[in-house]
């Protein structure tokens, strides 16, 4: 079913084809990430229970990542200014994301580490979790800003 949404900028006649906005999906699998990352952290005895968490949601990332409103000219659908301008935006916002939560998990793992003398196993453990949740953040964060800072639809 093709969705449509007035854009002003091209007249009151004119109209481009809508993609759904994932407001709570994108929260969903980051706060999916997140956990799966504190239970690596918290618990590295059953960390392949975080690293499993930390996988589903990566796959819920590449799926917003096909799905969502920023796929951009696969489907045939009109890219103008708007759909450049949005598809930047979201991407920029998804690095400060990804280059902020590396250095606070990084300088968070480094303390921890030499707080409570962390064997070699257990930091190699936790800064595979890190490493998996920056990538999931790469997935999610794009989609998350661009669903968010887009207005609905009146039916959404």
């Amino acid at each position: 079913m093709n969705r449509t949404r007035r854009n002003p900028s091209h007249g009151s006649d004119s109209a481009r084809l809508h993609r759904p906005l994932f407001r709570w999906m994108p929260i969903v699998a980051v706060a999916m990430g997140v956990a799966g990352f504190a239970q690596v952290m918290l618990s590295p005895g059953h960390a392949s229970m975080g690293f499993v968490i930390m996988t589903v949601s990566g796959a819920c990332g590449v799926w917003l990542q096909s799905a969502g409103p920023l796929r951009m000219g696969i489907d045939g659908a009109i890219i103008d200014e708007f759909a450049r301008a949005l598809h930047a935006r979201a991407y920029l916002a998804a690095f400060a994301s990804i280059a902020f939560t590396a250095q606070i998990g990084i300088m968070l793992v480094a303390a921890l580490a030499l707080l409570y003398h962390w064997p070699r196993e257990l930091l190699i453990t936790v800064l595979i979790g890190l490493a998996m949740l920056l990538p999931l953040l790469w997935l999610a964060m794009p989609t998350l800003h661009a669903s968010w800072s887009a207005a609905p639809l009146d039916d959404e």
